[in-house]
């Protein structure tokens, strides 16, 4: 039996039992009064209201609000049924209509996000720049995720990994850029070059442009010397670092970092701060605890350069770059370049920029 037929039978059962349960009623209402009732006057009758009937169903209203009295009680009343064309329509009416939902097209977010961060990467806050080129690349605008990228690397600081990440989205064409800067002295592109290169598994190229780095006094591309050398430069590295050379303790930091090491790379990193270094004494510095900060603190307030270098180390784990302003200051002016420029970023991020970092899962 088809949908259509079934539907049909169940609506005119429905029906019939509705008429059937009418007429019952109907005939109990005509029997003769109770005793007790007929010994009442028959005005009194008259005036009570009428019943109600309790049924309600898919009768006509014409059978449903005045039955007939002189009905047979074996006539039917004429049942109303949709015919078969009507039905669709009936099951139509009766279907809830729902408005599908459209998913919100993450591309529009993720423009928004962007929009957001840049303002305070306008205010030199140089996370929301690296969050402006990983949205940018999301939206797929790749060049211009790079300018982003390029500025976090070039005005950041050492917590972040902004030049890494330079390096592995560069083109060959954006990279012969960066290495005729690092020719020029531009000591950030060494870095990315450096890095480049120790990616394509280049080492001797990475080297060149290490040294480079290195001898422009920027850390990070010391420490990947340490990545890139031979095992007998490392051995020499080594002997350097402890005759008190803080950059060769740096470098085999770096190799002790490339070969999973962290014990040792740990305990020459510390070396290389006791030695002068700022950013190793950076670096050490974020692992220190809170009684640790203390001594810190006091041993910066008395001119102790590697303590105040372990103290901004400290506040910049914990985000409150505001209080490595003074020790910063101390460092750049005992002529230490890299703290001259971190100190452009002793403040705290705001309230709204935090929430927006918690806000977003790239």
């Amino acid at each position: 039996m088809s949908v259509r037929m079934q539907v049909i039978l169940v609506l005119a059962v429905l029906a019939m039992f509705g008429v059937k349960l009418t007429r019952n009623y109907r005939n109990t209402q005509m029997q003769a009064p109770t005793s007790s009732a007929s010994a009442q006057p028959a005005a009194q009758l008259e005036s009570e209201e009428p019943l109600e009937t309790p049924f309600e169903g898919p009768m006509t209203s014409e059978v449903h609000a005045n039955p007939s009295p002189h009905l047979a009680e074996n006539e039917s009343l004429p049942i109303a049924s949709p015919s078969p064309e009507q039905i669709p329509v009936v099951l139509a009416s009766a279907t809830p209509q729902i408005t599908p939902q459209h998913p919100v097209d993450p591309s529009v977010k993720n423009r928004e996000l962007v929009a957001k961060f840049k303002t305070f990467c306008d205010q030199k806050f140089m996370i929301a720049c690296m969050r402006v080129a990983t949205g940018l690349k999301l939206l797929g605008q790749e060049a211009e995720a790079y300018k982003y990228l390029e500025i976090a690397c070039k005005e950041g600081v050492y917590e972040l990994d902004a030049c890494g990440e330079l390096a592995a989205s560069a083109t060959s064409n954006q990279i012969s850029l960066e290495d005729a800067a690092c020719t020029q002295g531009q000591t950030e592109s060494c870095n990315v070059v450096a890095a480049y290169y120790n990616k394509a598994k280049d080492p001797a190229a990475a080297l060149v442009r290490a040294r480079r780095g290195c001898s422009l006094e920027d850390s990070s591309s010391c420490f990947i010397i340490g990545y890139v050398s031979t095992p007998e430069e490392i051995t020499k590295e080594k002997a350097s670092c402890l005759s008190g050379n803080s950059t060769s303790c740096l470098v085999y930091a770096g190799a002790m970092e490339s070969s999973e090491q962290d014990k040792e790379e740990a305990a020459f990193m510390s070396r290389s701060c006791d030695l002068g270094d700022f950013s190793a004494c950076v670096n050490t510095g974020r692992e220190k605890t809170d009684a640790d900060a203390a001594v810190l603190k006091s041993s910066c307030d008395k001119g102790g350069l590697a303590a105040c270098g372990s103290l901004v180390g400290y506040y910049a784990k914990r985000e409150q770059m505001s209080l490595a302003a003074d020790p910063l200051k101390r460092i750049c002016d005992s002529g230490k370049k890299a703290a001259c420029k971190m100190a452009i970023y002793a403040k705290d991020e705001p309230a709204a920029l935090k929430e927006l970092l918690r806000s977003v899962d790239w």
